[in-house]
């Protein structure tokens, strides 16, 4: 498998924006949002956010976005702002890979939400956290999001 992830450089944060707006319309099925991503030149300034963009086979095909934003506000070391693959690399493993890959590369307390509405992506970080044999895992439930809060 030719999956690499890298740190994204600033020349390359047009192909995120780009990705972004296929997310953010994703994202609207389950959540209020909009295109407006008030963090995302912040990923390449600030040392605590880590602006990943994930290829395969040479093509670029999503993207993560890594800060240390507590959702559960119990602090954390890491947590996955934002997580997306084409949906035309969906449902082969390289997606779930990609994560668990991404969790072993900072060790430490992780947070992800999820919104409830989106079970897709319920069953896909739920198969994550198994898949990195994570420890400690907490589920927390709030009136509008789940919050899984774990040490891989």
């Amino acid at each position: 498998m030719k999956l690499e992830i890298r740190l994204a450089a600033k020349a390359e944060k047009s192909i995120i924006s780009a990705f972004m707006t296929e997310y953010f319309a994703e994202m609207r099925a389950y959540e209020e949002t909009d295109d407006d991503y008030p963090y995302f030149d912040l990923y390449w300034s600030e040392a605590n956010r880590w602006p990943y963009l994930i290829s395969f086979e040479g093509k670029d095909i999503g993207f993560a976005f890594i800060n240390n934003w507590s959702p559960s506000g119990k602090g954390t070391d890491y947590s996955f702002a934002e997580f997306f693959i084409l949906k035309a690399y969906r449902k082969q493993g390289l997606a779930r890979y990609t994560a668990v890959e991404i969790l072993q590369m900072h060790s430490g307390v992780w947070e992800l939400r999820v919104a409830p509405k989106n079970t897709t992506a319920l069953h896909f970080w739920q198969a994550v956290i198994k898949s990195a044999q994570a420890e400690d895992v907490e589920k927390l439930e709030t009136e509008e999001d789940l919050i899984f809060r774990f040490r891989p």
